[in-house]
């Protein structure tokens, strides 16, 4: 499919609690490569690895749509909106906690997450 793959990213978020304040424990591993298709238009390629102790500890444990078409990552066009979403995204718990104000850094994060599920390709 594409023509050309580079590793821009690859992190391990700490999730320690949903956002409604319960406390959980996962890991999320996110990697994002920049890939060029045949067309050369360049696209994020983010991927997500979960690692649950149980499924209830997953943040959207009690949102099924995400979990069924989402939970493995998303490919999305690059480009000036979508560069800022993957690096808000990659950020670590305290430097994203700089940006989003009355929100915790994982709601803050989730709705990320959320948001780039809307840009899909």
């Amino acid at each position: 499919m594409a023509a050309n793959k580079t590793l821009v990213y690859s992190t391990i978020i700490n999730w320690n609690k949903n956002c409604i304040g319960d406390s959980i424990q996962c890991n999320q591993i996110i990697t994002v490569f920049v890939e060029t298709d045949k067309e050369k238009q360049s696209i994020y390629n983010i991927c997500y690895v979960w690692e649950l102790t149980s499924e209830d500890n997953h943040p959207f444990y009690k949102d099924q749509s995400f979990l069924v078409s989402h939970n493995d990552g998303e490919l999305i066009s690059k480009n000036p909106l979508t560069d800022k979403l993957v690096e808000f995204l990659v950020m670590d718990n305290e430097a994203l906690r700089q940006y989003s104000g009355r929100e915790s850094p994982e709601c803050y994060r989730r709705n990320i997450i959320k948001a780039i599920t809307h840009f899909w390709e």
